[in-house]
């Protein structure tokens, strides 16, 4: 019953796990990951190049990332559990132009001011 869960799982994220597996293939080709780990059972690519990312089942974070960061990330798995199919519309894109353009269109905001980043902050308990 715990592997047909997952699963299913896997398949109402299947949009973002799918891409992700596109990002893994290439940071592994470009041998950009020097560590794998896990957190609350979700593997952790550790990764040269800077900028921290989540897509479905998959966390990607860079090697200055803290605690608060993976707690963070954790969150945005816990946003894509809940929204399925429906992430990267709902966060995914979001997210993504909200870290390229927040210092300039809105820099008196913190960066986890914008709604998936607070969110994202609440569902992974960063303090």
């Amino acid at each position: 019953m715990k592997r047909i869960k997952s699963v299913l799982k896997y398949i109402w994220q299947l949009p973002q796990n799918i891409i992700a597996l596109i990002y893994l293939s290439y940071l592994i080709v470009e041998n950009q990951i020097p560590a794998i780990t896990k957190y609350k059972g979700i593997k952790v690519y550790t990764k040269y190049s800077s900028g921290s990312v989540t897509l479905g089942n998959y966390i990607f974070i860079s090697l200055r990332a803290t605690e608060n960061t993976i707690k963070h990330e954790y969150g945005h798995t816990r946003q894509s559990l809940y929204l399925g199919p429906l992430y990267l519309i709902i966060i995914g894109i979001p997210s993504i132009l909200w870290a390229m353009i927040h210092k300039t269109i809105a820099p008196d905001k913190l960066y986890n001011w914008f709604y998936t980043e607070a969110w994202a902050d609440k569902l992974g308990n960063v303090k």
